[in-house]
């Protein structure tokens, strides 16, 4: 056996050298294609980035500096970028009512839609990255040709000695076969690092509100001896189930407050005005949960920002844990949650009232509020 060592071979090229310049060459041809799929739908890979974070940051967004620590490459100028972004309504920045300071963007229909595009041939790219690497290609690539005869590729012109070449490549040989596995799974971690980048959350259902089979109702003390109701009719949004901790889950609701009805039309006409909801100024109505809590029971306490009337407060909702899961005639996949909270129109500037000659007023200023909703996981488009 030969002795020698590698200084005695001076034209011999380190395996841990070749693999490490594999791995960059393979990152190198694997970036190239990922940039053409970015190209096609008009994003750069850093966009794509982005997006991929916000989708999966729903329904709260993030920051811009809580965007840029999730970043795989941050850009060096990250405002630029987002207003990019929302220039071309892929994202949306909305400073927030609890803390005027802080701005946070979210991803909007559109950037959602382009995701989608993206969602299956991105990891399609990095699953077909391992074919050219695999056992006998990789061989190929490491010194051995299709024949089972030594190329060059692990002897560098000059080195002449052929005792020595022989053993150094059935040396290389066996250190192939050992590494060649441990180079693929490195590609496959290197691959999935830099296609995939933020996955959305693991281990979550994602459910649309069925506004058909949903509403939100509210009720209010009249003339301090009785009880009128009444209710919104166009319930939306989003809420994430997380399957295995439902602490974890995310509810993101919209209520569109030109849609109150209590059977009353002038009743109604007067909710709308300036009076009280002033729908022409604050159309909706939103619940974005920061905090979701399990009772012994089995219950929910949602904590949120609630906003009426452009005004946001911190609620609570009590909740019930949704439903298990059912499909529907038609193939989707439903479950339903009720909620309920009470809260102090005051507190969100909706201050109309007359008092009565023996004194109390109206309209109570405490209000009843019951959300239920049923929910879909949305089909494939």
């Amino acid at each position: 056996m030969n002795s020698r060592s590698k200084a005695d071979c001076p034209g011999t090229i380190d395996l841990e050298a070749l693999v490490f310049v594999t791995l960059l060459k393979l990152a190198d041809i694997r970036s190239s294609e990922v940039e053409h799929l970015m190209k096609s739908s008009g994003l750069t890979g850093t966009q794509y980035n982005v997006l991929r974070i916000l989708r999966g940051a729903e329904p709260n967004g993030l920051p811009c500096n809580g965007i840029s620590e999730l970043m795989i490459s941050r850009d060096p100028d990250m405002t630029r970028l987002l207003d990019r972004m929302e220039k071309r309504q892929l994202i949306v920045r909305q400073r927030q009512e609890q803390d005027r300071r802080v701005v946070k963007a979210r991803i909007t229909a559109e950037g959602l839609k382009v995701l989608k595009k993206l969602d299956a041939p991105v990891p399609r790219n990095a699953q077909t990255a391992i074919c050219p690497y695999g056992s006998k290609p990789l061989e190929n690539s490491a010194g051995t040709a299709a024949g089972g005869k030594p190329t060059r590729n692990f002897i560098a012109p000059g080195a002449s000695d052929s005792h020595t070449l022989k053993g150094k490549v059935n040396n290389q040989r066996r250190k192939v076969r050992v590494m060649k596995n441990l180079v693929s799974k490195l590609t496959v971690l290197g691959l999935l690092a830099s296609t995939t980048l933020v996955p959305a959350f693991a281990g979550t259902t994602n459910y649309v509100i069925d506004s058909r089979h949903s509403s939100a109702g509210f009720a209010v003390t009249h003339l301090l001896i009785s009880t009128v109701r009444g209710e919104f009719h166009g319930v939306t949004g989003s809420i994430v189930v997380d399957d295995k901790d439902i602490t974890k889950s995310a509810v993101d609701v919209t209520i569109d407050a030109t849609t109150v009805d209590t059977r009353e039309p002038d009743r109604d006409k007067d909710l709308k005005s300036p009076n009280f909801f002033d729908v022409a100024k604050y159309p909706t109505i939103t619940f974005k949960s920061t905090k979701v809590e399990k009772n012994a029971d089995g219950s929910l306490k949602i904590t949120g920002n609630l906003t009426i009337h452009g005004v946001t407060k911190t609620a609570v909702l009590n909740a019930t844990a949704p439903k298990t899961p059912i499909k529907d005639p038609w193939g989707l996949t439903r479950t339903a949650s009720s909620a309920t909270t009470k809260i102090n129109r005051q507190d969100f500037g909706i201050t109309w009232n007359k008092t009565l000659d023996g004194g109390g007023a109206i309209v109570s200023d405490e209000v009843n509020i019951t959300l239920d909703v049923e929910m879909i996981i949305p089909p494939a488009k």
